[in-house]
């Protein structure tokens, strides 16, 4: 039996409203709202796609905050002439909150998986691994790819790749270690993009520029908001890329001790004002489907705040 991985279909910006009915339904009731109401206009008047596709991303976070119980404020001015999207009160906690749309950049490629690729499953490395590879690749070539793939996965580390290609030089597919898994075997990604990298740096790019808004003195949450599962991209862009870490001593009963690179927003002490991140997939009905929240571990938010955050957006 053959199966079809995943497909984004992420439509464009202006496209995105009319399928989220109960999204709109909700924000035509903000019209008369004070604080609502300049996110509605932007999301029913908008002319340019990007602005209707980035209030959209703010009013589906207004909606889940509401929804439990948060006092909003929008559009907060800080002393360096840039503004908060959110200013976030409940329970006696205040946050600043600055919503960041991650837009795609690519499709994934609807490819015809054979059971044979299932094979990679069984090899004991405790590891995530991506495994893509041209459309209609013939069965000769496919062979060859899992055979080359095994060998690789048996001795690469985290982060290392391996290209496949043809007698012409172009590109077969690939297979790229990802991070350590919880399993015993590998765990197996099909269709990674070839923006993977790329994408990484988008989301810095978003944190970076989120952090140019932030309220000073204040506790600053960004959120990062998609429609595709971005979560190990923004966890990833945020801690730092998974690699061996020989500075370290390994877990009870493994050689390698592993770790995070230098490459994460976080990363040494970089960005010391910023202290949470969420991570949140927008569904086909226009709501938060998932969503995720890293705390630093120094200078964290109180734990009343924390555990609000939490609520929120998931831990």
């Amino acid at each position: 039996m053959n199966v079809r991985a995943p497909v984004d279909g992420s439509p464009t910006a202006s496209s995105l409203p009319e399928r989220w009915p109960g999204l709109l339904d909700a924000a035509a009731g903000w019209r008369s709202d004070p604080e609502l109401a300049p996110i509605a206009a932007r999301l029913f008047a908008g002319r340019d796609p990007e602005t209707v596709a980035t209030a959209a991303a703010e009013a589906v976070v207004a909606r889940r905050l509401r929804e439990r119980g948060c006092a909003l404020r929008t559009e907060i001015p800080t002393p360096a002439g840039r503004s908060c999207d959110f200013e976030v009160r409940r329970d006696g906690c205040v946050f600043y909150l600055h919503v960041k749309r991650l837009r795609p950049r690519w499709e994934f490629t609807p490819l015809l998986v054979p059971d044979a690729v299932r094979v990679l499953e069984r090899i004991e490395r405790p590891l995530v691994v991506a495994l893509r590879w041209r459309e209609r690749l013939q069965l000769p070539e496919m062979r060859r790819l899992l055979a080359e793939a095994a060998s690789f996965i048996e001795a690469a580390q985290l982060g290392e790749e391996m290209l496949l290609r043809d007698e012409a030089g172009e590109e077969l597919g690939s297979c790229r270690i990802l991070a350590a898994s919880e399993g015993p075997t590998v765990s197996l990604v099909i269709g990674l993009p070839r923006e993977f990298g790329d994408a990484l740096h988008r989301v810095q790019r978003l944190l970076r520029k989120a952090f140019a808004q932030f309220m000073p003195g204040a506790v600053n949450v960004v959120a990062i908001v998609g429609e595709s599962d971005e979560r190990r991209t923004v966890e990833t862009a945020l801690l730092g890329s998974p690699a061996e870490r020989w500075d370290l001593l390994p877990r009870r009963g493994e050689r390698i001790a592993l770790g995070r690179a230098d490459d994460g927003f976080w990363h040494g002490g970089r960005f010391a004002e910023s202290h949470a991140v969420a991570w949140c997939r927008v569904n086909a009905e226009g709501e938060l489907a998932e969503s995720s929240t890293w705390f630093r571990q120094i200078g964290a938010p109180s734990p009343p705040l924390r555990g609000l955050l939490s609520e929120l957006f998931g831990r």
